[in-house]
């Protein structure tokens, strides 16, 4: 997948300002993602994406020459938390406060079971997440073998949330005998930004993973023991960058601030560009076409160039959905904001 690096500017060290934002390619449909209907307040209890990234997954070009993937073959979603999505898609108040609430029983004893490096936790489906959290409505798995891919899901949904609480909470139990208390309207937002934020750093150490061209190689100048120690550095160099996209938080599954915008969601230009930077160098070696002003990262005035600045960030926003996209077959989860 190597192409050609960023490239270089033709008008300026900033590059040509551009009065409208970037489209997608007309060779290729636009992604679509499947609507929820929703009702009355359902939707306040998601909280708004940053501006740049409202219609950033919609500039996704499917038919991307170097998506990896055809439309028959993409996989399905897969995220490490719940998508915000998951919980408020319902149509039912009901159904949502179900989710709501089971995600909050949930959270700690999952959050820990994720940051544990013996259980090596895997993304789970959209279907799954939505069993698990429908386990206090439907019934768990009492038992047995299962007889279908509808038993099997349960099963698995069941034993997820078994060995979470046996393992992360032992002094409570894995399934609630009365109905658990539904978050209020702030706790909720709370609760939809820090699965937005958990996913999308989840996702973006993952893509780098697959499409980084800058990992160190085999070759016959180097021993085994000098590529480990190269690789173990270059993977610590990139986890620093992303680190330093959210004010340099060491814990992936541990936000800053639960009540606050920071780091890369920062709501201030000047709080958020040296996270931006961060995010730009990461992308800096992943393959693909980048824009023609996508070297305004190196132009040391950008904190003090807002208009400017934003237009680059919306670049370096939709250059990477595109490539997630193309390296993973679906569209990433983006950070939400309170």
């Amino acid at each position: 997948m190597a192409e050609s690096p960023a490239s270089s500017l033709t008008q300026s060290s900033s590059g040509p300002v551009r009065s409208e934002p970037s489209r997608a390619s007309a060779s290729g449909a636009p992604y679509q993602k499947d609507k929820q209907k929703r009702r009355g307040k359902c939707q306040a209890k998601n909280p708004p994406k940053a501006q740049r990234d409202r219609d950033a997954n919609k500039t996704i070009d499917t038919w991307h020459p170097d998506s990896r993937y055809t439309s028959g073959q993409r996989p399905k979603v897969e995220t490490i938390v719940p998508d915000p999505a998951v919980i408020i898609g319902p149509e039912t108040r009901e159904r949502q406060d179900l989710y709501l609430s089971e995600w909050a029983r949930l959270r700690q004893p999952w959050l820990q079971r994720c940051r544990d490096p013996h259980t090596q936790q895997k993304p789970l489906t959209v279907a799954l997440w939505r069993r698990i959290l429908g386990l206090s409505s439907s019934g768990h798995w009492k038992g047995g073998t299962p007889q279908n891919p509808h038993e099997e899901e349960l099963k698995q949904a069941t034993e997820l949330v078994q060995s979470s609480f046996a393992r992360y909470a032992p002094n409570m139990p894995p399934f609630s005998t009365s109905p658990p208390p539904i978050p209020g309207l702030q706790e909720a937002k709370e609760f939809m930004r820090e699965l937005t934020l958990i996913n999308f750093r989840y996702q973006l150490l993952h893509v780098d993973e697959l499409v980084d061209t800058s990992r160190p190689q085999a070759s016959s100048i180097l021993t085994h023991a000098e590529l480990s120690v190269a690789l173990t550095n270059h993977r610590r160099s990139r986890i620093m960058l992303i680190e330093n996209m959210f004010e340099g938080c060491t814990d992936l599954f541990t936000l800053t601030s639960l009540t606050s915008n920071f780091g890369f969601a920062a709501d201030r230009w000047s709080d958020r560009v040296g996270p931006l930077l961060s995010f730009w160098r990461l992308m800096s070696s992943w393959p693909g076409t980048k824009a023609d002003i996508w070297d305004r990262g190196k132009d040391p005035n950008l904190p003090q160039m807002v208009g400017p600045g934003e237009e680059w960030e919306r670049v370096i926003v939709r250059f990477y959905v595109q490539t997630h996209f193309n390296a993973v077959g679906y569209a990433p989860v983006l950070p939400r904001k309170i």
